[in-house]
């Protein structure tokens, strides 16, 4: 049962979340593939509650505010980079997602090569395989024939549908960040992330079953769900100021108002930059990065507006279509951040929120999300103006990416200028 409409998402999974807050049967990858770590697959349980106890304490609106110097930290890291990097854009901004993640929850910091990382090395294949496997027509080949999950890794592609492989390469993931962090715990050396929050809450209590098994999880979800979808709103933020570059000038004179030129914003300033939270919104909703919500399923049958919803019934919400409702947002296709402010120039009660999920499923990280997303568009438009790229007789070049997909969408790599705006 696909949902394209707002309302009945919030009427089914929202108002009713205690029938459709389960999810489809994934044991074939769960048990073959090692996904059982993944809180977004689990199904409606004392596991999952516990996973989701965790993430909600350490990413709840008012622990954010503990990760902010380690948001600000990277976001001046990614300026740099773009600035006197000769290495492509899109390269600084997927390291920038891999490091605030990496850095909010297990306070690691990326070398200057992190090819070199172990712990960067284990989630990046990791978060591969999970985004590769788990595709909608990756699971639906395994599920049809499972004989491909014993593919041997010699074989062309074999690394990314061998069950065996991949079960170590999870393990490997989860186990070596955690294995660091606790070391760095013993000498004293750990800062405040998600992990350290989480452990300081939960172990050594009867809060969860196994605590140090449930958090170890529960963070390995944080970074391979977060990482992927703030680099990838970030791409669309990026294409969309190159496409659109009256809504880039109007972002920037309010930065330039509330701000200054003789500082960057900080997150502070967000009550005072309407406009940009505008953009943001306007941002997730122009080209939702995950278009199609993970499948919510019905505990027992139910009836809907005379409709009768069987029992197992898989509830999928349409995030694109929602997005393209033409009598909440007319002309869809159109970037307009104005939709998401009033005749004063405030603030709607619209937060777009329903690109998170819905109900109890609604992504935990969401605050951190927004915030990770929040301090690089405004740190980069404080400091750049990104334009279209030139062909060699000087004329703009016009991008029309093609579009990456998957478990997430997001525009694959075009060219474009970051040019600074002061000296």
């Amino acid at each position: 049962m696909v949902v394209n409409s707002e309302r009945i998402a919030q009427e089914l999974l929202d108002k009713r979340s205690r029938n459709y807050s389960d999810r489809i049967d994934m044991s074939y990858l769960i048990e073959q593939y090692g996904f059982g770590f993944i809180t977004t697959f689990l199904h409606h349980n004392n596991s999952w509650r516990d996973h989701r106890r965790v993430l909600h304490q350490t990413l709840r609106t008012g622990a954010i505010s503990a990760y902010w110097p380690t948001l600000v930290r990277r976001a001046s890291t990614l300026l740099q980079s773009l600035h006197t990097s000769r290495e492509p854009w899109w390269e600084h901004i997927e390291m920038y997602a891999a490091a605030i993640v990496l850095g909010t929850v297990y306070d690691h910091e990326l070398p200057v090569k992190p090819e070199d990382d172990p712990t960067y090395r284990a989630m990046v294949e990791g978060t591969d395989l999970i985004f590769f496997i788990g595709s909608l027509g990756m699971t639906a080949l395994i599920n049809a024939i499972p004989l491909v999950r014993y593919t041997p890794k010699w074989f062309a592609g074999g690394r990314w549908v061998n069950a065996a492989h991949c079960l170590q390469s999870m393990g490997t993931m989860i186990d070596t960040p955690y294995n660091i962090l606790q070391n760095r715990i013993v000498a004293g050396e750990a800062g405040a992330c998600v992990m350290t929050e989480a452990l300081a809450i939960f172990q050594g209590t009867t809060k969860l079953d196994d605590a140090e098994h449930v958090i170890k999880d529960a963070c390995s979800t944080a970074y391979a769900a977060g990482k992927d979808t703030t680099g990838s709103t970030l791409l669309v933020f990026i294409l969309a100021m190159v496409l659109h570059p009256h809504v880039q000038k109007t972002a920037q004179e309010e930065l330039d108002m509330v701000v200054g030129t003789g500082r960057l914003p900080t997150f502070n300033d967000t009550p005072a930059l309407p406009y940009l939270e505008a953009v943001l919104r306007e941002t997730l909703r122009w080209r939702p990065v995950v278009p199609i919500g993970v499948p919510h399923t019905a505990t027992n049958e139910d009836i809907y507006e005379g409709y009768r919803v069987p029992k197992g019934t898989a509830i999928i919400p349409n995030v694109w279509a929602i997005s393209r409702d033409p009598e909440k947002y007319p002309s869809p296709d159109d970037f307009k951040p104005e939709r998401f402010l009033d005749a004063d120039g405030k603030l709607t009660n619209d937060t777009c929120e329903f690109v998170f999920g819905f109900g109890r499923r609604i992504c935990p990280g969401r605050h951190f999300a927004h915030a990770a997303v929040w301090i690089a568009m405004a740190q980069i438009l404080a400091t750049f103006t990104i334009e279209k790229a030139k062909d060699s007789s000087g004329h703009p070049v016009e991008p029309a990416p093609e579009w990456g997909t998957g478990i997430t969408t997001y525009p694959k790599p075009f060219p474009c200028n970051f040019v600074p705006r002061q000296t």
